[in-house]
C-alpha cells in the first residue's frame, strides 16, 4: 500500500480512497527523518554554535525543534535565533541560565521562500562557556 504525505500537524488519520478502501496518510512532520551530523554543532568555548542549511533550489527548510546547552557557568549574552531569507531573524529568545534547554515547535518552522538558507545560531556564552546546539528534526518540503 502506498503512503501519502500530508503536511498537516494533527494526528495521523485514515481516509477513504474513493475505491471503498482506506489509505493511511503520514504527515511529513511525523515521518522518520535520518539522523545527520549537519544537525549538530559542538564548538569550542566562547564560540557561537551555528547550524546552517544551504539554500535548496526547489524546496523549503523545515525544523520541528531545537535543543541547546551552556556549560561552564552562566552565559553572558546567551541567545538562540533562527534566520531565514537572507539573514532575516524569524525567531529569537534570550537564554540567561546554564544547562540544557529545548523548544519544540507545535507547528514546525518552515522557510518563507524556496532557495534560501536557514541559519540557527546559539550565541557565544562568553569566556569559559561552551554552548552546544542540536536541531531535533530537519527536512525539506515544497
Amino acid at each position: 500500500m502506498t503512503k501519502k504525505i500530508h503536511d498537516s500537524v494533527s494526528r495521523p488519520f485514515v481516509e477513504d480512497d474513493g475505491a471503498g478502501g482506506h489509505e493511511p496518510y503520514v504527515r511529513a512532520n511525523e515521518a522518520p527523518v535520518a539522523c545527520a551530523a549537519a544537525d549538530v554543532n559542538l564548538p569550542a568555548a566562547a564560540t557561537a554554535a551555528v547550524v546552517t542549511y544551504a539554500a535548496n533550489a526547489t524546496q523549503k527548510h523545515v525544523i520541528s525543534g531545537i535543543a541547546w546547552s551552556y556549560v561552564g557557568g552562566l552565559p553572558v549574552g546567551g541567545n538562540l535565533k533562527v534566520e531565514d531569507v537572507s539573514g532575516t531573524t524569524v525567531f529569537s529568545m534570550d537564554i540567561s541560565d546554564q544547562g540544557a534547554g529545548v523548544i519544540v515547535f507545535p507547528k514546525p518552522k518552515k522557510s518563507a521562500a524556496i532557495n534560501t538558507a536557514m541559519i540557527i545560531t546559539l550565541a557565544s556564552g562568553g569566556a569559559g562557556i561552551t554552548g552546544k546546539l542540536s536541531i531535533l528534526s530537519h527536512w525539506l518540503e515544497v
